[in-house]
Parts: C-alpha cells; sequence; structure tokens
C-alpha cells in the first residue's frame, strides 16, 4: 500500500508524490520501460491520466523519481478517495506493477474530542466552524499578528454588533503606536464609523485625557465632514460632558479660520446649544482673551444668541471685571444695533438698576427713553400731573401753579404779587413795580430831570410819582426808581 500524500481542497493542490526505483540488491536504477502512472477513485475501476505527469531519474538522479498531480480536472472533486498507480513499468529485468500513494480530496476529519477531550468542547467548536447560530467562543486571549491590507479580523454582521465587549475593568484597551491611531473607524454611506448607546446609567463613551496633554477625545474634520456630529434622541443631550476639578467639560479651540464649535439649531426649535446650570454652576463661561469669549452671529431674522429666563432665574446674568471690563460690551456696526431688546405682554423691554452715568446721544427723535414717574413721587397724581405739563407746555389755565412753599409756608401766587415789598420805607407791591418797569420799557413813563421825579400812570388810572435818576453807562441807559 503506497503512502498516504494527505487531504487536499477542492481544486487545490497540485498533488506531489516521490517513490523510488531499484535493482534486486537495492542499488538505484531508473526504469527501464517507464510504464503508465494513472490515478484511481475510490474503488472505482476507471482510471484517468487526466493532471499526470511522471518523471523518472529527476533531475538525472537513477532511481528518483516525481509524480505531479494538477487536481483542478473534473475528476478530482469533494469527498472522494484517490489511489496514484504505476503499471506495466520494467524495472531490473522485472515487470512492475505498483500502488506508489494515495490522498484524498476534503473528506478527511479532525477528531476534536482528541484534542480537548470533551465531547461539548467538540460539539461547540463545530457549530461555531459551521456558523450555528447562538454559538459562542470564549478565550482568556486573543492576539492577532498580520500584515494584512484589509484588516486581521474582518466582522460582517448584518443582525447585531459586529463586536460586544463585557468587561469589569476595560471592555477593550487599545495602544496606539507612536504617531499611529488605536481605533480608526470609518463610516461607509450613511452607516456611522461608531455608534455608541450607553446603558440605564452607563456612558456611551467615556473618554479620558492623558496626564499632562493628551486629548480624552481628539476630532478632526476631513473638508466639509464634521469633527464630531452628536445627535439627540428623546430629549437627551447629543453630548453632555462634566468638567471635573478646574477643568472644562468642553474645551475647543478655533483654528486660524475655523470655529472652535459651531452649532445649528434645528428646523423648528431646537436650540444648536442648550445649556443649563446646576446648582452654583453656570451654563456657559466664556472667557474672552483679546477677543471676544462668545461670538454670535445672526442670520436673516433670526438673532445670534436667543437667551430665555426661567421662571426666577435670569436669561443673562453679566458680571464687569474688576477693574475696567465690561460685563456686556455691544458695540454696532454700520447700521445695527448694539443691543435690541424688546419686552414680552406686560414685561418691559429693560428691566434693572443703573447706577453710573450713561453717555451716548439719542439721535433718532423718535428714539424716546421711557421713564417711570410714579417712582419720582410715590403717587400716580404726580405723574400724571408732571405727564400733562410736559405733553401740553404751559398753560395758566388749565396747567396753572396753585401754591409754592417758601419757608414750609405755603402761599399762593396772588400772595406774592400783592405783598408788600419796602426796601426804601416807601411801601410798594411785587405787582406795581413790575407795571412800573413795563411803563418805563414801554415809554408810558415820564422823567424830569430838574426835579429828579418819574410820573408813572398805571392801569387802573392812578398817577404814581417816584423819586430815581437817569444815567448813560457806555451804550446804555440807567434808569434808577427810589
Amino acid at each position: 500500500m503506497g503512502k498516504y500524500l494527505g487531504n487536499y481542497v477542492e481544486d487545490g493542490g497540485p498533488v506531489y508524490l516521490w517513490w523510488s526505483s531499484v535493482d534486486s540488491n537495492g542499488g538505484s536504477v531508473a526504469p527501464a520501460v517507464a510504464g503508465t502512472t494513472s490515478v484511481y477513485k475510490n474503488d472505482n475501476a476507471t482510471q484517468t491520466i487526466a493532471g499526470v505527469m511522471a518523471q523518472n531519474s529527476f533531475e538525472g538522479l537513477a532511481g528518483v523519481n516525481l509524480v505531479v498531480i494538477t487536481i483542478t480536472d473534473a475528476f478530482y472533486v469533494a469527498n472522494e478517495d484517490y489511489s496514484v498507480v504505476l503499471s506495466a513499468a520494467t524495472i531490473d529485468g522485472e515487470t512492475v506493477n505498483s500502488i506508489l500513494g494515495q490522498f484524498s480530496i476534503e473528506k478527511r476529519v479532525t477528531d476534536i474530542t482528541s484534542i480537548s477531550q470533551s465531547d461539548a468542547a467538540a460539539d461547540n467548536l463545530q457549530n461555531m466552524l459551521t456558523g450555528v447560530a447562538g454559538t459562542t467562543l470564549t478565550l482568556d486571549q486573543l492576539r492577532i499578528n498580520a500584515n494584512i491590507a484589509g484588516g486581521a479580523i474582518d466582522i460582517d454582521n448584518t443582525g447585531g454588533p459586529g463586536i460586544r465587549v463585557d468587561a469589569s475593568t476595560f471592555g477593550a484597551l487599545i495602544i496606539a503606536g507612536d504617531g499611529n491611531n488605536g481605533v480608526t473607524l470609518q463610516g461607509e454611506g450613511a452607516g456611522a464609523g461608531l455608534a455608541a448607546i450607553g446603558g440605564t446609567e452607563g456612558n456611551g463613551i467615556t473618554a479620558l485625557g492623558g496626564a499632562t496633554s493628551g486629548n480624552g477625545l481628539h476630532a478632526e474634520a476631513q473638508t466639509d465632514g464634521s469633527g464630531i456630529e452628536a445627535v439627540a434622541a428623546n430629549n437627551d443631550a447629543g453630548i453632555k460632558t462634566t468638567g471635573a476639578g478646574g477643568q472644562s467639560g468642553i474645551l475647543a479651540t478655533g483654528g486660524p479660520e475655523g470655529d472652535g464649535i459651531e452649532a445649528l439649531g434645528g428646523v423648528t426649535s431646537g436650540d444648536g446649544i442648550h445649556t443649563e446650570a446646576q446648582t452654583d454652576g453656570r451654563g456657559i463661561e466664556a472667557i474672552g482673551k483679546n477677543s471676544a469669549g462668545i461670538s454670535a452671529m445672526g442670520d436673516g431674522g433670526a438673532p445670534g444668541i436667543g437667551i430665555q429666563g426661567g421662571a426666577t432665574g435670569h436669561g443673562i446674568e453679566v458680571l464687569g471685571g474688576a477693574t475696567s471690563g465690561d460685563g456686556i460690551h455691544a458695540e454696532a456696526p454700520t447700521d445695527g444695533d448694539g443691543i435690541d431688546a424688546v419686552g414680552s405682554g406686560a414685561g418691559v423691554d429693560i428691566r434693572g438698576d443703573i447706577t453710573g452715568d450713561i453717555t451716548g446721544s439719542i439721535d433718532d427723535v423718535n428714539n424716546t427713553v421711557d421713564s417711570n414717574l410714579v417712582e419720582m413721587g410715590g403717587v400716580a397724581q404726580s405723574a400724571t400731573d408732571l405727564k400733562d405739563f410736559a405733553d401740553d407746555g404751559y398753560d395758566p389755565i388749565t396747567n396753572s401753579v396753585e401754591q409754592v412753599k417758601i419757608n414750609d409756608d405755603a402761599i399762593t401766587v396772588n400772595d406774592i404779587l400783592t405783598a408788600d415789598i419796602d426796601s426804601t420805607g416807601v411801601a410798594t407791591t411785587l405787582k406795581k413795580a413790575v407795571e412800573t418797569i413795563l411803563a418805563i420799557v414801554g415809554g408810558i413813563a415820564s422823567y424830569n430831570e430838574t426835579t429828579g421825579v418819574w410820573t408813572v400812570k398805571g392801569r387802573d388810572g392812578t398817577t404814581t410819582i417816584y423819586l430815581g435818576t437817569v444815567t448813560d453807562e457806555g451804550t446804555r441807559t440807567v434808569s434808577v426808581i427810589s
């Protein structure tokens, strides 16, 4: 019986068979007649020479012979045994017929129980190799050393995750070589390169930065793609970050022209960025260094920043710097407003206390500043009276002043006009004195230079005589009544 050459894959091979020819004394001799080398299948009497090439005295070595069989011919199929037979050869004067060797194609199997001494292990491995659903392979460690462009592991699972890792410490620890990526994920079509779903309380991804300068997560956009695109579902956050110690939950640094963070709101009501402060923390803390901490530009009719206060909380709380920094610095380019505040319902446009000076001007006469006059006097009537006076101007009939206070004594205007005033020993009234002045100015009073007497005729027909003088002082004449 010839030697067994092995179990081959269908259309594999070729099969190499070496055999020796010797004389009666055991010396190596070449066959005098080569005879025929053919292949039989199982116990079938039909043989073939298809794919068979015999080389006697290989490389000039007498007695060293080679048979090469190419098993791609239709005669060679899986699950069959094959025998290589030499017939009608003449060696050392004798006729020789001999079985040179045997091989099989995909027929031999390995007894797995002989490896693990376990029927269950054999069944599990068989199920795994044949692709039986639900088969699990448990390994303490799997190490793959490969240099394959297509990937050392190629997983195609249409019914679930390609890889599922459950671990008490690290699900997967991937250490990249210097300058290389630990994991490179590339989405295809509409599929994500990485889809991470958090558990009931666990995070989908936890990224810890290095002890010095390494980033927990470094995302860099290529061409028009986003470095990170986070889409929230079911009222959850697309990205939720919590700062630890004095460090920020998110640190975003813009490039020479690119934005550190670009957030686009939803088509209807979704916010580009939604921040909510916990206890004493701030929703957003932005610190500018020679540039704006936050630069927001509206588009179309939409504001750059839309902020709504809570039931009792402020929409924006702004604290100025300890020395000269402004809490809010608003500067309008071209025709835009520095701040445009519009109240809603019963709310005011801007509410607050002004403790400093307001500098600047109102260029447009239609721009007015509303004042709550009730706060000036404490009663609503005071505000109404002052408003009427300001709106209609002084009118002695409708907006007359009834009384004034002098030294805490209330007196009327008529009291002032009819009261005696006496500075020279001659009693007169303010009303009479005004009439005298008007008479002199109007030219209806006369002056006698010889006697030094002013004669004034009043509206009531009476004539009053005053002592006085008239002197010239430069370009004007000064009249003195005593």
